[in-house]
């Protein structure tokens, strides 16, 4: 086994021990983890819920302009945790349409 190999399995298995155990602490600290669906957080605008285009690490809007590509889908991603609690984001991971 590489070096590179055995690196990454063990950054992999930090990653899922935290992962694992934040819902935990969470949960002791009183706050609820919502689970929000990742398909297409970087091509979806977090302002307008509209498609819009991603070139590398840019996020194109028609209406707002352009954004942080990983931070747009930080944002929506936030969003959608808040929405998916109100019951006003997809459950299918499809995009959301308009804002509330």
């Amino acid at each position: 086994m590489s070096q590179e190999y055995v690196r990454r399995a063990r950054l992999c298995g930090l990653t899922d021990g935290i992962m694992a155990a934040l819902p935990v602490y969470l949960a002791l600290q009183g706050t609820e983890v919502v689970r929000v669906p990742p398909v297409g957080t970087s091509t979806t605008c977090h302002i307008c819920r509209q498609p819009g285009q991603r070139r590398g690490d840019r996020f194109t809007c028609r209406e707002h302009g352009e954004f942080n590509a990983h931070a747009n889908a930080a944002m929506l991603i936030r969003d959608g945790g808040v929405l998916r609690e109100w019951g006003q984001w997809p459950a299918n991971g499809t995009q959301a349409t308009g804002r509330s």
